[in-house]
């Protein structure tokens, strides 16, 4: 199994720390998918969509661990109170789920958002999970920035 080093550094910035977590999730969303492809299919035929939470909990959860063992402090894994699905079809639902990252002096330096798309209909994730980042950390103004980042892709 390919690993990727997840090293962070206490001294990152929001964006260095974001595409840390961007490479992980480039190599690891499909192979956390098909590792444990038979275990989310019965989950869904099961309890439906919160299955997707399991999948999110299995890739992230490393992520948050080692943020934490390098001096961060992050709420995790990432829930759905801390998300916004407004976006897409049944069959490519769009949710956002963040959490904010705080330094080791206990101060927010910015939160990372989770892009997945999942589809409502069959336990299906269509396409790689988008990392994003910014620099707020207040509750109503990720979910302005978010809708802010959804304005401008789908005006591109």
């Amino acid at each position: 199994m390919e690993e990727i080093a997840l090293t962070f550094k206490p001294t990152m910035s929001i964006e260095e720390i974001g595409g840390v977590i961007e490479g992980y999730v480039t190599v690891r969303w499909k192979k956390v998918l098909e590792e444990n492809y038979d275990v989310f299919l019965q989950s869904f035929e099961k309890i439906g969509e919160p299955t997707y939470g399991l999948y999110v909990k299995k890739l992230m959860t490393p992520v948050f661990e080692k943020l934490q063992k390098s001096g961060f402090m992050v709420k995790g894994p990432l829930n759905l109170h801390d998300s916004l699905e407004e976006w897409g079809t049944m069959e490519k639902r769009e949710r956002m789920l963040w959490s904010v990252v705080k330094d080791q002096h206990q101060a927010p330096i910015g939160t990372f958002i989770l892009d997945l798309f999942h589809n409502h209909t069959q336990f299906e994730i269509p396409s790689m999970p988008r990392i994003l980042v910014t620099e707020e950390t207040g509750r109503e103004k990720i979910i302005e920035v978010i809708r802010k980042m959804k304005e401008k892709r789908q005006g591109d």
